[in-house]
């Protein structure tokens, strides 16, 4: 691959993650005033929402030295940052699925 269509994946990928990250925000914004309103199965909605978005922003942001050439060390880092990334992003998925079942297992 061109280092020309490198740059438009990593652009995308970029653009991407932080449109839904913008996204994710929004939507925890309005769940966290819900929340406020008193109901109170959207505080984890809130929660889920901002730590998922957190790992997109930190995926997004780790991903711009692409857009250029990279020191070597940098990959190593990016891995790491990756991984954290990932884990908040996993994370977010286990307590929103963890809260969907508490639901279930409550109107059971």
């Amino acid at each position: 691959m061109s280092q020309g269509g490198l740059f438009a994946i990593v652009v995308l990928c970029i653009i991407s993650a932080l449109a839904l990250g913008a996204f994710l925000v929004i939507r925890g914004i309005y769940r966290f005033k819900d929340w406020r309103n008193g109901d109170t199965n959207e505080l984890w909605n809130f929660l889920s929402l901002t730590i998922g978005a957190a790992g997109l922003f930190i995926l997004a942001i780790s991903s711009i030295p692409f857009l250029g050439s990279p020191a070597p060390d940098y990959y190593d880092t990016f891995a790491r940052i990756f991984t954290l990334s990932l884990s908040l992003l996993l994370g977010s998925i286990a307590l929103t699925t963890y809260h969907l079942f508490l639901k279930w297992s409550t109107e059971k």
